[in-house]
């Protein structure tokens, strides 16, 4: 996932000032993910590719401390210094200081890679995945190492693109990339499913 972890250090300041003022349509797929993770008091609650922390910040007024990992480091920055400034957020540098919490943090942040995630195995209750799937070429081993983290009666409640999309934008970009006509230097690849192959994958993570 390196490409995704060079653009978004890149443009983490970018993304600060296009989502200041969250559009209606992504606030309320926001809520409707926090909805679906059916969120209780005293759950232990992930977000995965927490970005500036717009996700986090609206599980804020379901459940506290909330929890956040991202393959950025900048961006985590940014939940400290822009978006979540007013909150008690701190970022740390190992794992088990994500179960001590010794600070009281209301939001905790480690910087870790969903491909290779360093999380306390059985420890969350709820996890949320909002437009992180898509930079993902291997989603079956992203989903095995979301398995882990989870207990058995946990929730993961994701988004992925799917290729038949109406837009044609997924449809588009494939064959650009088969192509070759993907620039690299402007461009952050993507990955896209088809209903029966997320379906597989999750079945083959050992999810339902």
């Amino acid at each position: 996932m390196t490409e995704a972890k060079e653009y978004y250090n890149w443009t983490s300041r970018n993304y600060v000032e296009k989502w200041k003022k969250i559009d209606s349509f992504r606030l309320k797929l926001i809520h409707f993910l926090i909805e679906m993770a059916q969120i209780r008091p005293g759950d232990k609650v992930i977000e995965i590719g927490c970005g500036t922390g717009l996700v986090l910040k609206e599980l804020l007024n379901y459940v506290k401390p909330v929890y956040g990992i991202d393959v950025s480091f900048e961006m985590l920055k940014r939940v400290q210094d822009s978006v979540l400034l007013d909150r008690k957020v701190v970022k740390v540098e190992r794992p088990e200081e994500i179960v001590e919490n010794k600070s009281g943090a209301e939001v905790v942040l480690f910087e870790n890679d969903i491909l290779d995630l360093k999380l306390p195995q059985g420890y969350f209750d709820k996890i949320l995945s909002l437009e992180v799937f898509r930079y993902i070429k291997e989603i079956k081993t992203a989903l095995n190492k979301a398995a882990e983290i989870m207990k058995p009666e946990s929730i993961f409640v994701f988004t992925a693109t799917n290729l038949w999309s109406a837009n044609l934008f997924p449809l588009k970009f494939s064959i650009r990339k088969l192509l070759g006509l993907v620039n690299s230097q402007k461009e952050i690849f993507q990955y896209f499913v088809t209903e029966r192959s997320i379906r597989k994958n999750i079945k083959e993570a050992g999810l339902k």
